[in-house]
């Protein structure tokens, strides 16, 4: 289970764009609701990158565990890092429920980005 409050999200999302926008681009890709089910890492990585509207990149993946295209447009836009196991691989833990932390770090770079 997640440990941050849905509610907060969704206004954090919205308040990355003007809210027309941000309203005309969730409604169209998903309801409140579903806003509010995200609960995994890979979930989360697919919201931010439809709100930042990055194209999907095309570099290799420095992840172990994942070569999703949401996930490798934040990478290289420097929204997530991923971890380093003890044997040196970046892993990003897609099927992981994303903790407070971790969204406050994504949403403070994509308040951020430039």
């Amino acid at each position: 289970m997640c440990d941050f409050n849905a509610d907060k999200l969704y206004a954090a999302i919205l308040s990355l764009g003007s809210m027309e926008e941000c309203e005309s681009l969730f409604s169209d890709l998903f309801t409140k609701r579903e806003i509010k089910d995200l609960s995994s890492r890979l979930e989360v990585a697919r919201v931010a990158a439809l709100a930042m509207k990055l194209s999907t990149a095309t570099i290799s993946s420095p992840f172990s565990d994942t070569s999703n295209g949401s996930v490798l447009a934040l990478y290289q836009a420097g929204i997530i890092e991923g971890s380093f196991n003890t044997s040196g691989l970046r892993y990003y833990y897609p099927s992981n429920s994303i903790q407070r932390a971790e969204i406050s770090a994504i949403i403070w770079r994509i308040n951020n980005y430039s």
